[in-house]
C-alpha cells in the first residue's frame, strides 16, 4: 500500500531573486519544460555534486568547460607518469613541442578572457595538474600532481606564461615549480 506522500507532489512557494528568475526562465525555454521540472533536475544535480565533494560553482563551470571540449580528456595521473617514465625522453625536441602547446593554450585562455598569470594558473589548478602553494607579485610556487610531471610542466608553463612576462624564469626543483619574473640585474649578470 503506497502512502499519500508517494502519490502526491508537494507544492512549495519559493522566493527567488531576479537573477535566479531569469536563469530559471532561460533554462525553461532551453529545455522546453516546466519550471518545476527545472527545479527538480537542479536538485538532483546539486545532490550529486554534494555527495562527491563540495565544488565551488566557478570551479565546476571551469571543469565542465574542459570536459565538454573534444580536445580535453580526464586521465589518471599515474597513466601520464607511466607514459613519461617509459618514454623517458629529455630531448630538446620534446621540450620545444610541449612549450608550443603551452603557447597555443595561452591563446585559447586569452580568447576566453583569462588575461593574467594568476587567472591562468588558477584555471590550471582546477584541472588537478598542479596546486598553487604560494603567490605574490606574479611570482608563484607550484606543486605538481607528481614529481615526474615537473619535466613536462616546466616547458609547458614557459610557453603558457611567456606572453604575460617579458622575462620569465621557470625552475623545477625539490618537487616544486617556481615561476618568477627575472629582474633586469639578473639578466645583465647572465
Amino acid at each position: 500500500m503506497t502512502s499519500e506522500r508517494e502519490k502526491l507532489h508537494e507544492r512549495m512557494s519559493v522566493s527567488l531573486d531576479l537573477e535566479s528568475v531569469d536563469l530559471l526562465e532561460k533554462l525553461q525555454t532551453e529545455y522546453q519544460t516546466s519550471k518545476s521540472e527545472i527545479v527538480r533536475k537542479s536538485l538532483h544535480y546539486l545532490d550529486a555534486i554534494s555527495k562527491e565533494k563540495k565544488i565551488p560553482s566557478e570551479d565546476l563551470k571551469t571543469i565542465i568547460k574542459f570536459i565538454s571540449r573534444p580536445d580535453n580528456i580526464i586521465i589518471d595521473v599515474s597513466l601520464i607518469e607511466t607514459i613519461l617514465e617509459e618514454t623517458n625522453q629529455d630531448s630538446e625536441e620534446l621540450k620545444k613541442e610541449i612549450r608550443n602547446i603551452g603557447r597555443e593554450i595561452y591563446v585559447e585562455y586569452f580568447n576566453i578572457g583569462i588575461k593574467s598569470p594568476t587567472e591562468c594558473l588558477k584555471t590550471l589548478e582546477k584541472t588537478n595538474i598542479l596546486t598553487i602553494a604560494a603567490s605574490s607579485n606574479n611570482n608563484f610556487t607550484l606543486i605538481s600532481t607528481g614529481q615526474k610531471m615537473n619535466k613536462i610542466l616546466k616547458p609547458f608553463l614557459e610557453g603558457l606564461l611567456e606572453k604575460y612576462y617579458e622575462n620569465i624564469q621557470v625552475k623545477a626543483e625539490h618537487g616544486k615549480i617556481r615561476i618568477k619574473e627575472k629582474e633586469e640585474r639578473e639578466e645583465k649578470g647572465k
